[in-house]
Parts: C-alpha cells; structure tokens; sequence
C-alpha cells in the first residue's frame, strides 16, 4: 500500500517537471528555429521582399502572453485530483510533439510578426493538413494543461477568454494577408480545414 501511496503524492510534482521539461523543448525550438529562418530569408533575399505585413498581430501575442501569465499568477492552494496532474502532463506532451512538427514543416516562413512575401508559399504539408494553425493549437493545448496543473477554475476561464481573443487576432491578420496575396489558393485551403480547433472554422 505504502508504494502506491508515495506515487500518489509524487504526481503533482510529476506532472510539474513534465510541462517544465515540455516548455523548455518548446522555448528552445522556437528561438532555434527562428534565428536558423531568420538566417535563412537573409541568405536568400526572403526579408527584402515582403508583399505585406502587419504589426497588429503584434497585439494577439501579447494578450497569449499575458494568458499564461494570469494562470500562474492565481495559483490554486490544493493540488487537486491525482488525474488532473495526468491529464496535464498528457496534454502538455501532445503540445509540445504538435508545436515541434509544426515549427519546423513551417521553416523559413516561421515568424513572429505577421509577413507574406511576394514568392510566399502556403504551407499545407505536415500537421497543416488538419489544422490550418496548429501552432496556436499547441499552445492552447499547453495553455489548458497549465490550468488543469496549477490555476482556480475563474483565473483559467479568464485566461481562456484572453487567450482565445489575442489568438483570433493574430489568426485574422495573418489570414487576411494571404488572402491577398494567395487568393484562389488561400480560399481553397480554408475552405478545407479549421483553424486551430478541430471541427470548428
């Protein structure tokens, strides 16, 4: 009995150390990932073509940013349920596996701010044959593991909200720019795939 008891008491601080480890491999991934893109639009000439682009998007990752921040700044007092730690490792793993695939299928046209060029290319290879951003996806999936983990129930539907609001932002900016600039092909392919929750346009 006693065993089973100490795996018990272990999970919350399991749990913990998986989504640390998982947001550690989604930091690193990113910053290389886009330093390696960067590098590469300059050794091609990609940055001194852009056909548009928009800071606004700027706004919507802000107001992400600040939805992990409210989740950890409201911290519940209890652990919870042993399956709400499961749950949160579970989820924070499928995120970061997406994040990482869809990062580096997107190469050199992963950014940060909102930019098409003049040769842009749709990505429709890898996870964007399900999800037209799974990236935001991925970070909606860690978003509702770190609330399941560490957040009362009214600070993670306010995160939620503020999340799901800077995400449509960015999802509008970066759709209207290619819809300017790939209009046929563009419509064809939002026509086929949600956005970033599945089943929902």
């Amino acid at each position: 009995m006693r065993p089973i008891l100490e795996i018990r008491a272990m999970t919350p601080t399991v749990a913990r150390v998986v989504v640390l480890v998982c947001w550690t491999l989604m930091g690193v991934v990113a910053v290389a990932s886009y330093v390696g893109a960067a590098r590469r639009r300059r050794r091609t000439g990609l940055d001194q073509r852009p056909a548009q682009r928009s800071s606004v998007s700027l706004w919507g990752l802000a107001m992400e940013a600040a939805a992990f921040g409210l989740i950890w700044s409201l911290p519940r007092s209890d652990t919870g349920p042993e399956i709400l730690g499961w749950m949160a490792a579970g989820l924070a793993v499928a995120a970061a596996g997406l994040f990482v695939w869809a990062v580096r299928t997107l190469g050199v046209h992963f950014r940060i701010q909102a930019v098409v060029t003049h040769d842009h290319q749709l990505v429709t290879c890898g996870p964007y044959r399900f999800l037209r951003h799974p990236i935001y996806a991925s970070l909606l999936w860690m978003l509702l593991s770190n609330s399941l983990l560490v957040t009362r129930w009214e600070a993670a539907v306010g995160a939620l909200a503020l999340f799901v609001v800077g995400t449509e932002i960015r999802v509008r900016v970066e759709e209207r720019l290619l819809a300017v600039c790939l209009p046929e092909e563009f419509a064809a392919y939002r026509r086929r795939l949600p956005a970033y929750i599945p089943f929902l346009r």
